[in-house]
């Protein structure tokens, strides 16, 4: 985390924040909040090194800066954060750094370095700090922020999305040097002004269909980038619990898992409970945790909100699952040699009756 330490200041306390803390009426939670409209376990806040991340759990929402969110947010240093009646501050504490930063800059492909400092909005609107000119890009699309030296990026309910290093953010997050920042089909390259620090490598936009990796995660092998991909299934496997032994199938889109009747696959237990939900779409399967009990794990690790990949092992409560990503359409290849055997056979067959009507005839 570089030093930084996120804090929540709650009815005049002080709460520095690490790893994950729940909030809500019930005893159990880390940060107790009183009230009729507070739901027992209502919302999680994961903290990560691009800031903390609001999670609402079950049908509990949250409303930060003024809106109310029943999805996953991120928030940054001086935000919102309302539940109930109850408000709460977001900040920081940053220990000394050895890195001394001089100011942020905007690298774009063309064109000049933009500085940043201070609170700088980003929009199509003249009154904007950075204007971009587009009809695409939101009157107020995003703003930055920077405070003793770092940077915060946040998306002002864009129409076209803020997009970090390729992923589009919701809410706001804390930015590095280095990182790609895409405005819709405007990319920039944010790059820190200081002695300390590296040059970084000069990057491509990842909307003109070029892949690009994010820090920290290794790039795909050449058939993965270059290949189209096969068509695929996405499925659970069950392997444990009072579901039937069979594979289930996911659509794209949300689906909500537990034993409450409201999800969209529930089974009985003895206590209605929504567990978690899985997103697909175009940039993968994301495992969310949907309530506060801990009892929603990702290869026997609890976790609040993950990535999904090929053979991870899921449960949630009594249930166990493995989820599957299988081909549906055999590639070309694959179906050759059956029908080749059949044609063997069908040949074979044909000479045999051949063979035996030369042989009547010679009679």
């Amino acid at each position: 985390m570089n030093g930084l330490t996120y804090l929540l200041y709650v009815e005049g306390d002080t709460i520095p924040m690490e790893g994950s803390v729940t909030l809500g009426n019930h005893l159990d939670n880390d940060i107790v909040i009183a009230g009729e409209d507070v739901a027992d376990f209502h919302v999680r806040i994961s903290l990560d090194d691009r800031g903390p991340e609001l999670i609402p759990l079950g049908r509990a929402t949250v409303n930060v800066n003024g809106h109310e969110h029943d999805a996953p947010i991120r928030v940054m240093i001086g935000d919102t954060i309302g539940i109930g009646v109850e408000t709460i501050q977001v900040g920081v504490e940053q220990e000394v750094s050895d890195i001394q930063i001089h100011g942020w800059k905007l690298v774009p492909e063309a064109g000049l370095e933009i500085e940043i400092s201070g609170e700088t909005s980003v929009g199509r609107s003249e009154e904007a700090g950075i204007t971009l000119n587009d009809t695409h890009v939101s009157r107020i699309h995003a703003r930055f922020v920077e405070k003793n030296q770092m940077l915060w990026l946040q998306d002002l309910k864009s129409a076209n999305g803020t997009r970090v290093n390729g992923n589009r953010i919701h809410g706001a997050m804390q930015l590095y040097h280095g990182d790609q920042i895409s405005f819709d089909r405007h990319s920039f390259q944010l790059v820190a002004e200081s002695d300390e620090l590296t040059p970084v490598n000069r990057f491509v936009d990842p909307l003109r269909g070029t892949n690009v990796t994010p820090p920290g995660r290794p790039s795909p092998a050449r058939s993965e980038v270059d290949s189209p991909a096969a068509p695929t299934a996405t499925q659970l496997e069950v392997i444990s619990g009072p579901l039937p032994r069979d594979r289930i199938n996911l659509n794209s889109g949300v689906t909500s898992l537990g034993s409450s009747s409201e999800c969209q696959i529930y089974w009985q237990e003895d206590h209605a409970v929504k567990y978690a939900e899985v997103q697909i779409d175009a940039n993968g399967s994301i495992l969310t945790r949907q309530t506060g009990l801990d009892v929603v794990a990702l290869n026997d690790k609890s976790i609040d909100r993950s990535r999904l990949a090929e053979g991870d092992i899921i449960k949630l409560g009594e249930s166990e699952f493995v989820f599957r990503v299988n081909v549906q359409s055999p590639q070309s290849g694959e179906d050759s040699e059956p029908l080749g055997n059949v044609k063997i056979w069908i040949y074979v067959g044909i000479g045999m009756i051949a063979l035996v009507a030369l042989s009547l005839l010679l009679l």
